[in-house]
């Protein structure tokens, strides 16, 4: 049974197991900017990204770059640099590197859904993590796997201090109504869009739409203050039987659902191509491990190289991420809000991350976190 949260001074402190995960995250990020700086720079990745980017066509292909997109060359040469590296996987020159890709964005749904929900809560006004627009712009430009785990440092910083679990953890309804349609206009549309099959020439409207994607975040936090405004004007009741203060659940249930969907679709769609594809692209090495690691090539193409970065992006973001929820776990228990071991937690961290993808282990987690926190505030009357 939940019990109820200690009062400030009696919170137990995480004392040096915080540490350890703050050393974890810094790790994490310190090998992505070995992983996706100096590694592009060693393999020659960097100066080919150059040369594109200069003379505005692929090297290795012959298929010229985009770079008009908004009409504002200081902004367009920046879309048309990123253009460049996500069109290495979203070309389908390299079919194992384009469904890699295509797995990698809609996993990390359940990132932007996670990372939503906290930026709305009461109790993060102010605190680090409210601010996900300023980490997006450096995940989208700097490198994901290296700021990430930034952000779930400053997470463990926020709740380090014991007056933040007994601040008010609800989320406002017209917030909590905004963030499924933001998520899904805002995000995961624009990353489907990049995939479809398009008829015009040099691949123009695929590059379009990569350009399109790379200010998701922005979008996502922009549609949620639209709609949250928009929904601020129909309250809605709450269910029989619940609280006034709990009326939101329903909404995190529905957007925590979707998001499980989406992500463990994408797993097992990802299963069937791994087990049953005759291409050898499709082969879990070659989409997932280094191309060092299965292929007797010394020298890197464009397409391996960037393979390769965007392989380190994808294992560093989902394993800070994983130790992000193993740490929620951890918190319920310390608090005393869940009765869990956490080497069974462990387990089935890895376990459901194998069976069903990160970003569906992420989200449930996160669903479970969120239910034993309402409990507790339910059952006792109390915030948490």
């Amino acid at each position: 049974m939940a019990q109820l949260t200690p009062s400030p001074n009696r919170v137990p402190s995480r004392n040096g197991v915080g540490i350890v995960f703050a050393l974890v995250f810094a790790v994490l990020s310190l090998l992505a900017v070995y992983a996706i700086r100096i590694a592009s720079i060693q393999s020659g990745v960097s100066d080919k990204m150059e040369l594109i980017t200069t003379i505005n066509a692929f090297i290795e292909y012959p298929m010229p770059l985009r770079t008009t997109y908004t009409g504002f060359a200081p902004l367009d040469k920046g879309l048309s640099f990123l253009v460049a590296a996500f069109m290495n996987g979203a070309s389908g020159w390299d079919m194992g590197f384009f469904v890699f890709l295509i797995y990698f964005l809609i996993s990390f749904f359940a990132i932007v859904v996670t990372w939503a929900v906290e930026s709305c809560r009461e109790r993060n006004r102010g605190a680090l993590t409210r601010f996900t627009y300023i980490y997006a712009l450096f995940y989208q430009t700097v490198g994901g796997a290296i700021i990430i785990p930034i952000y779930y440092l400053a997470y463990l910083y926020d709740t380090s201090n014991n007056s933040y679990w007994t601040k008010p953890r609800r989320l406002p309804l017209n917030y909590a109504k905004a963030i499924l349609p933001a998520v899904i206009i805002g995000y995961l549309i624009p990353t489907i869009l990049i995939f479809l099959p398009y008829t015009a020439p040099n691949m123009w409207t695929t590059q379009a739409m990569v350009a399109l994607w790379q200010p998701c975040p922005w979008f996502v936090d922009a549609l949620i203050s639209v709609f949250s405004k928009l929904a601020s004007s129909t309250p809605q009741k709450p269910q029989k039987g619940q609280s006034t203060d709990l009326s939101y659940l329903s909404r995190l249930h529905g957007i925590y659902g979707i998001s499980l969907i989406v992500t463990t679709l994408a797993h097992y769609l990802l299963l069937l191509i791994i087990f049953f594809s005759p291409n050898p692209q499709h082969r879990f090495q070659h989409m997932f491990l280094h191309p060092t690691t299965h292929s007797a090539t010394i020298q890197m193409s464009m397409v391996q190289g960037m393979h390769a970065i965007f392989q380190a992006d994808f294992w560093i973001i989902f394993g800070a991420s994983l130790v992000w929820a193993f740490l929620a776990v951890y918190d319920l228990k310390r608090l005393g809000l869940a009765d869990v071991s956490l080497w069974t937690a462990a387990a089935w961290i890895v376990v459901g991350t194998v069976v069903n993808g990160p970003g569906s282990v992420v989200t449930a987690v996160w669903w479970w976190r969120e239910d034993k926190l309402a409990e507790a505030e339910e059952g006792k009357g109390k915030e948490i």
